[in-house]
C-alpha cells in the first residue's frame, strides 16, 4: 500500500478577543493594548515614535513584582499596568520561541 504524505504547518486563527484571551492580556480596553510594545492607548496613533518593545523577560519581570506584591489589588494594579491577566500559562516555558 502507498501512502501519501502532505506534511503542513499548524496554524491558529484569532480575531481579536480571542487573540488577547490567547496570550492573557486585555485588548483593546488595556493600557497598553499593542502585543509588540509598550505603547499607551493614546499614543497608539503616533506610528513613527518608537516605543519600549514587549518582550519575554520584561512581561515575566511584571508577573514576578506582582507575584511579590503585598495584596492582590496591588498585584491586579501591576498587572493592570501592563495589560496583563493573572493566569497560569501553561506553555510558559515555551514563549521564548514564539517571539
Amino acid at each position: 500500500m502507498i501512502r501519501n504524505l502532505y506534511p503542513g504547518i499548524h496554524i491558529e486563527s484569532l480575531d481579536g478577543e480571542e487573540a488577547a484571551a490567547f496570550c492573557c492580556c486585555r485588548g483593546a480596553l488595556a493600557n497598553h493594548p499593542c502585543p509588540k510594545c509598550l505603547a499607551h492607548k493614546t499614543q497608539l496613533h503616533e506610528v513613527t515614535k518608537s516605543f519600549t518593545p514587549r518582550t519575554v523577560e520584561s512581561m515575566r519581570e511584571v508577573v514576578r513584582r506582582a507575584a511579590a506584591a503585598a495584596s492582590k489589588t496591588a498585584a491586579e494594579n501591576i498587572l493592570k499596568g501592563y495589560g496583563l491577566h493573572n493566569v497560569d500559562v501553561c506553555m510558559a516555558s515555551m514563549a521564548c520561541l514564539w517571539f
